[in-house]
């Protein structure tokens, strides 16, 4: 009887620590109402820009955009590309991607991309961003394409 015992005792424990060290994650990509919140950040950035508030646009950003670049840096981008295409007239949402992970290690990883029309010309404009641990989605990505940049 001991021994069945023991048996079971460290059954038990081999199925609980194997239980233990599991990862349980569901990932989702490119779902539209994943997209939303995200979306909700761009569309500030983009309305901040028309109204020329510089200032609030630099706190949609997370701490990891600026661990490689300055804000001083953002700004001079912000400048140029005022002085080069004017003020912005209309944007379109483009090609978008979500992924988002649930379960032991969460993240939600976010791309949109716009087709932006301003007063002088166009860009392509490019937000990568992510959740950050205290449930908010920061931009932690921007990329302008025109070719006069």
């Amino acid at each position: 009887m001991f021994p069945s015992f023991c048996g079971r005792l460290v059954g038990t424990a081999l199925l609980a620590s194997s239980l233990m060290g599991c990862n349980y994650t569901t990932s989702v990509t490119n779902s539209e109402e994943d997209r939303k919140p995200a979306e909700l950040v761009t569309d500030s950035f983009l309305m901040n820009q028309k109204q020329g508030r510089r200032d609030a646009n630099l706190r949609l950003f997370g701490e990891e955009m600026w661990e490689t670049t300055s804000r001083e840096k953002v700004r001079q981008l912000w400048a140029r590309r005022d002085t080069l295409l004017g003020p912005l007239v209309h944007t379109e949402l483009g090609p978008w991607q979500t992924q988002v992970v649930k379960g032991t290690n969460p993240s939600s990883n976010y791309v949109l991309q716009y087709k932006s029309k301003y007063a002088k010309g166009s860009a392509l404009e490019t937000f990568t961003l992510e959740r950050e641990a205290d449930d908010s989605i920061k931009i932690v990505g921007y990329n302008i394409s025109l070719d006069a940049l």
